[in-house]
């Protein structure tokens, strides 16, 4: 009976995922010491980006508009872990997000997971409150604004990606949004398989390819139908043209529709009813001996 508990932690122990390469709950990073919390704006060169954690930025698309703030817990607003943690803010519609790189291994699953609390963002879009990868459209599902925590979560696979920058933020690339998002409780860790329906940024392109294929189809019926005929009417057109380009013109000349008068002239000089216009005409046609 030992024997078969061994061999069941042990297959525990193999399936189990490994200890996470990112843990970051925002301890000791952003309070000074007089406790007071400190912030940085977009685009902005002071010291003060250095009390992100290291490496950790403020990136937006209206930097004026974002900040980024690591706060000290509150008993009105709690942190998810520990006494400290991430708040971006935007007044304006705005993708504003802090970001920061992270060594991977090349074909190799990651969970990205986070606290995130929102409030003051717009629901009915998918990007207040969200986990993403920077310069990448998908990201995780929106954080409801109720003031409350909740878990986000986005899985990554590296593909033949050795290095990748995820994101925490407000509003996503063509999905600009308002209000503040505080994070928490940050983890990225290898995994060894995505459970099912999870939201996953791909880097595998053969990956996507078979995603796309199984979920977007080919046209068929009237729609190939359509694409036939009009591959039809273009063999038709160039027919035509070699055809008009190759046919001799009208055997009728210039100078059989100038002669012709000049013929109905000389008649009438039978007549005697040639005129001395006509006989200059008639006799501009005569040949030169």
């Amino acid at each position: 009976m030992a024997y078969a508990l061994g061999l069941g932690l042990l297959a525990v122990a193999a399936g189990a995922d490994a200890a996470p390469i990112v843990s970051q709950s925002f301890e000791g990073s952003g309070a000074t010491s007089s406790g007071a919390t400190t912030s940085t704006t977009a685009g902005s060169a002071t010291p003060e980006l250095k009390r992100l954690p290291d490496g950790w930025r403020l990136s937006a698309f209206l930097p004026e508009a974002a900040s980024a703030v690591v706060e000290t817990a509150q008993p009105t607003l709690p942190a998810a872990d520990g006494t400290h943690f991430l708040r971006i803010n935007t007044t304006q519609k705005n993708h504003a997000r802090v970001i920061f790189d992270v060594a991977i291994a090349p074909d190799t699953s990651y969970h990205f997971h986070a606290e995130a609390r929102a409030s003051g963002t717009d629901l009915t879009l998918p990007s207040g409150g969200v986990l993403g990868v920077d310069g990448q459209f998908t990201i995780s599902s929106p954080t409801v604004p109720d003031g409350q925590w909740h878990a986000l979560d986005l899985y990554v696979h590296a593909g033949k990606q050795t290095k990748i920058t995820l994101t925490l933020g407000v509003g996503n690339f063509g999905q600009l949004n308002t209000g503040t998002a505080d994070f928490d409780a940050v983890t990225v860790t290898p995994v060894t398989s995505v459970p099912a329906g999870a939201k996953v940024m791909d880097f595998d392109p053969k990956a996507q390819g078979v995603k796309k294929t199984s979920s977007v189809k080919l046209p068929v019926g009237p729609n190939k139908f359509l694409f036939v005929l009009a591959g039809m009417l273009a063999v038709g057109a160039v027919v035509v043209g070699v055809y008009i380009t190759l046919t001799p013109e009208s055997t009728v000349t210039a100078e059989e529709i100038v002669t012709t008068p000049v013929a109905d002239a000389g008649a009438e000089a039978d007549t005697g009813a040639e005129t001395d216009a006509d006989a200059d005409v008639t006799n501009a046609e005569q040949p030169h001996g």
